[in-house]
Formats: C-alpha cells, structure tokens, sequence
C-alpha cells in the first residue's frame, strides 16, 4: 500500500509536470505570434513613416534611399506574415489575420500609387493621396493587429488559469487517493490475514491433485533438483526405468536415466541442459531410446524444463518422456515399404533410380568408376502363362534368395 502511495503521488506530480510543461508550450506558441505580429505592425507603421518622409523629402537621392528601406520593411511584414500563417493559429486569429492582410493589399495599391506619383516629381499629388487613402488604411491594419494581439493576451490568460485550476484539481485528487488507499490498505491487510488459511488449505489439495494427475497420466514423469539428483519418479517412469520411485530418490538421473542413440549408442547429453544452463529441451528426433533398468529399451520423445525459483536460479528440472516405440517401429516400416518391393523384398524402382542418380552424382563430382549388371530372366513369361502369376511369383522370390 505504501507502494501504491508512493505511485499515486508520483502520478500525481507527473501530471503537474505534464501540465506545466503544456502550460510553458501555449505561452511559448502565443508568444511567438504575439512577437510575430508585433513585427508586422512594426513593419507596416515603418512603411508608412517612409513614405510620409518620402513625400516631403525635396532631394531625390534621399528619397532613393528611403525607398530602399521601405522595400526591406516589405520583406520583414512578408516574413512575419508567412510565420504566423504556418504557426497554427485557430479560427478567430484567423479571422483576424484574413481581415487585416485584405486591408495591408488594399493600402499597398494605395502605396504604391504614391510611390508613382513621387516617381513623377508630383509631391502635392502624393501628400493628398497619403493623406486621405494610405494613412486611413494603415490606421485599419493596426487596429485589425491590436485586436489579434488583444486576442493572443485574452487566450494566454485562459490557459493559464485553466492551468491554475488543473493543478489545484490533481492536489485534491492526489489528497483523496491518499485517503482510499489507506483505508483499502486497512481492509486489504484483514482481507489477507483471513484469506491466509484458506489459501494454504487450497495449496494442500492442490498439491494432492498433481500428485494424482502425475499418477495417471501415459508419460513417464521424473523430477530432479539443482545437483541431478531424481526427486520423484511416476508409475509410469517406474516401469519404463526399471527402478521404484524409494529406490530412484536420492539417485544421479544419469544412474536412472539411460538415454542413449539408437544407432551409435552414444549417450544423449542434452538432457542435463535444464540443469546446467537452465535451456528447456526438447528431443523429436528419431534415435533416442531408453535402456531400462532390465535391459528393455524404448524408442522415446523427451522434454526437459527446467525449475527456477523466483530469484531465477535454477532449483531443479522436469523430465517427461513419451513412448514411441510403436510409432518408431511402423515408421520404420512404412519407410521401408516406401522403397521396396513387398513380393521380392528388393528396392523398387524409384530407390533403385534414386541410388543410381547418386552414383552418377558422385561419378561426375569426385572422378570415381561405378558399374552397373542388368540381368534379363529369359522366357520368364512362359512360366506366368503356363504355370500362372503365383508360381511366376514364388520363381521371383527363389530366384531372389538364390542371387542373395
């Protein structure tokens, strides 16, 4: 519960964090397009000072370079512009920005318009039409940009409320998560004492029913622990190794268990992997049997998983073997049957071709002579025609032990 507390309050402090750090992203972001419209207003009122210095400057080389100016504070308004338009500005900002670049176009034609006349050395023409065109327009735009920066005020406020209000909210949530959890850890803590018993009770015949199961079940099941030494054998494993469950307990398992090749009789090794390294195994193949204790031996299926204690070591590892010695046995059977003839117990055709492209195989890669008989059994289909398809039979399987 004390856990749970502390998780409650790391939660808590992170949410505040979380908001605060969204709190400093509103304010960076309005801040932003307030500085980006602070700079469009100092643009546009740049540009008309400019043009009202333009249209009383008698020299023309000053007014050459007030035009340069005035063209470089064109630049800053566009740029300041097409940075407020890709900060994401919301409906209203963009009303307001839609509002005050239609009234900047129309005074950039009246601007312009004086830039002409000045051109044309007519000054008085210019002064009027600055007067009572440019100027009005101006005065528009940079109230159209006070109400966006009023706006950008308005909303930053907004959200730092909110903000206040949200902090305050996850105070109070995290004052009375507090409560509930000590109060469930009370009932939690009752619950757990009563529940104890009856879990261990629950443990018991659980304990009996795999004991019973292990029993009942058609594998052999052996148990051992950290040293490899055999902890419990089923009936089933009794039978197959030979060796009583009393007798085995205590034993090595590679004193009970002979697990062996087939073909080479080599041991099988893996099987200590559960134990060593802790590696689950499992052995399909088809080569493994096992030597009982009697001598009998059984084709089998082995799978091994290791035991491991909630520290991770390794306590001990189980051994399930399944017999498979029918199996193994019409496998073999049927695989025999696949390349050999059922009435003269010879390969057939296909093993026979199969060989033979090996042979060649090897003729080709590593130089070597092969030969090869063919024998024909002459009149062979007198003795079918005369005597019958039996007795053709019965010459095949004579004529067969007889070439043996």
């Amino acid at each position: 519960m004390l856990g749970l507390m502390v998780a409650l309050m790391v939660a808590g402090l992170s949410r505040m964090s979380v908001m605060n750090e969204n709190l400093e992203a509103i304010v960076r972001t309005h801040n932003a397009k307030m500085a980006l419209v602070w700079e469009m207003r100092h643009a546009a009122r740049e540009r008309a000072m400019i043009l009202y210095h333009m249209a009383h400057a008698a020299d023309p080389f000053d007014r050459d370079e007030l035009r340069q100016r005035f063209s470089g504070h064109a630049g800053l308004f566009i740029q300041a512009r097409t940075g407020l338009m890709v900060s994401g500005l919301s409906r209203q900002e963009r009303v307001y920005l839609d509002d005050s670049l239609l009234l900047a176009r129309q005074g950039e034609n009246a601007q312009n318009a004086v830039l002409a006349l000045l051109d044309e050395g007519k000054l008085d023409a210019a002064q009027h039409l600055l007067y009572h065109q440019v100027v009005p327009v101006q005065n528009q735009v940079m109230a159209q940009l006070t109400l966006m920066l009023e706006f950008q005020q308005k909303a930053t406020r907004i959200a730092q409320d909110k903000a206040k209000r949200a902090f305050q909210d996850a105070l109070h949530l995290m004052l009375v998560f507090g409560l509930l959890t000590l109060l469930v850890g009370s009932l939690v803590a009752f619950y757990v004492i009563r529940r104890a018993s009856v879990i261990e009770t629950e443990l018991q015949q659980e304990k009996e029913r795999a004991q019973i199961t292990l029993q009942s079940i058609g594998d052999a099941v052996i148990s051992a622990d950290e040293r490899g030494a055999v902890t419990f054998l089923n009936p089933v494993a009794e039978r197959m190794t030979g060796w009583s469950d009393g007798d085995a307990r205590g034993k090595a398992l590679t004193d009970v268990l002979h697990l062996t090749t087939e073909d080479s009789e080599d041991p099988v090794d893996s099987v200590l992997d559960a134990l060593q390294i802790g590696a689950w195994v499992e052995s399909c193949g088809d080569s493994s049997q096992l030597t009982a204790r009697d001598g009998r031996r059984y084709a089998v299926e082995l799978t091994a998983s290791p035991i491991h204690a909630p520290d991770g070591r390794i306590r001990g590892a189980i051994l399930v073997l399944h017999d498979v010695t029918s199996s193994r046995e019409l496998s073999r059977q049927l695989s025999w049957a696949a390349s050999h003839d059922a009435l003269t117990r010879l390969i057939n055709r296909t093993e026979f071709e199969r060989r033979l492209e090996w042979l060649l195989q090897d003729a080709r890669t590593l130089r070597r002579e092969h030969a090869l008989l063919y024998l024909d059994l002459d009149q062979f289909k007198i003795v079918n025609d005369t005597c019958g398809h039996v007795a053709g039979d019965e010459l095949l399987r004579q004529l067969t032990a007889r070439l043996a």
